[in-house]
């Protein structure tokens, strides 16, 4: 009889210890999952923040450059499509407007008229704009925004009064938009993560503060 109780008891001591550990155990597992989730959550919340700041910078950015390749174009429209227009008279347009970094113009061959004083025929990146060009765009006119080697460019096609059309490529001055438009754009948006502009070859172009340490989370398109 003792014996039997003896083993009873054993018994009983073994399921009270599995009734303690089990409810522990899955408690456990519940809070780890349930942390993770937590995390998981968190991450994505802050993601979507940080996907919000940089859709409104790149939207700052977009508006204001916009405006100014509104004036750029119009002042140059005004100034190749007005009767006896010489090339050279672009010169005007450079020294007022400081954010054209480059200019160069060409006719519907490829033949380059005008080019920017200090660049000539050296930069190849706008040179080769009008292989960009197809036949329709210069039929449509208009402009175009264009990244050829990696480099912003803005095409535009312009109609002299006389002559066969011709296209612009203007390249903006990096150094005015590093000190003047991201700075009251992209500068202007506070938050928790860092938002930078880069190039099309992944090269910082402005941040804020420095980007050392600093893990990419979003990148959204300007």
């Amino acid at each position: 009889m003792t014996g039997d109780r003896d083993a009873s008891l054993a018994r009983f001591s073994v399921f009270a210890l599995l009734a303690v550990l089990l409810p522990a155990a899955v408690l456990a597992v519940l809070a780890y999952v349930s942390l993770r989730q937590w995390q998981a959550s968190a991450e994505q919340l802050f993601r979507e923040q940080a996907r919000a700041m940089a859709a409104m910078a790149a939207e700052k950015i977009r508006m204001v450059l916009g405006q100014r390749e509104d004036e750029v174009v119009s002042r140059l429209r005004g100034l190749v499509e007005r009767p006896g227009f010489r090339p050279d008279g672009l010169d005007r347009l450079l020294a007022a407007e400081p954010l054209v970094g480059q200019l160069y113009l060409f006719d519907r061959r490829g033949r380059l008229l005008f080019a920017t004083a200090d660049a000539g025929h050296r930069d190849a990146t706008l040179t080769a704009v009008p292989q960009e060009i197809s036949d329709a765009f210069w039929e449509r006119g208009g402009r175009r925004s264009l990244v050829v080697g990696g480099r912003p460019v803005l095409a535009v096609v312009l109609r002299p009064a006389r002559g066969t059309p011709v296209v612009a490529a203007i390249s903006p001055n990096l150094d005015v938009l590093r000190e003047d438009i991201l700075p009251r754009t992209v500068g202007a948006v506070e938050g928790p993560s860092i938002v930078a502009v880069v190039d099309g070859d992944e090269r910082p172009v402005y941040s804020r503060v420095p980007l050392a340490g600093a893990d990419r989370v979003v990148t959204v398109a300007v």
